[in-house]
């Protein structure tokens, strides 16, 4: 799962950075001729932002192996399914090759993340857990003598 989660982000980083340094990539890749008017490219741009921030975000995660990659990846399911939602619901609004790319692409990295962030579970070395309720009068090896004095 550790390598599924790296390649994800690091995926997702690149097509982040792709983005934001040439927005114009949207026309082909998802919403057409749209994506040559500015309030698209400052859109497409944002989305850049977005994917890098959770790639990166995510492979910092991944190398701690604590469990901390969980959240990053559950992320990137979630605003892969609303992107895939979100291409769905504009239907022919869009080129129908780029809407069935970001309709395959969107549906398969939003499962692919949510299956890392699962299959990555917690912490490795997790914290042993006590069970019932403490004896606050339990002896913990505290001296009851004064220690020190001559």
């Amino acid at each position: 799962m550790r390598i599924l989660a790296v390649l994800i982000s690091l995926g997702r980083s690149l097509f982040g950075v792709a983005f934001i340094a040439k927005p114009t990539l949207m026309e082909r890749a998802w919403i057409g001729k749209q994506a040559r008017l500015p309030g698209a490219q400052l859109l497409a741009r944002a989305v850049g932002a977005r994917d890098l921030v959770l790639g990166l975000g995510g492979l910092q995660a991944v190398t701690r192996e604590d469990g901390s990659a969980r959240p990053w990846l559950a992320a990137a399911a979630i605003c892969d399914a609303v992107d895939f939602g979100a291409t769905w619901a504009a239907g022919r609004g869009i080129p129908r090759q780029a809407r069935s790319g970001v309709l395959a692409i969107a549906g398969v990295f939003s499962l692919l993340s949510a299956v890392a962030a699962v299959g990555l579970g917690g912490s490795r070395h997790p914290e042993p857990v006590a069970s019932g309720p403490r004896d606050l009068t339990e002896d913990r090896g505290v001296p009851t003598e004064p220690v020190g004095t001559a």
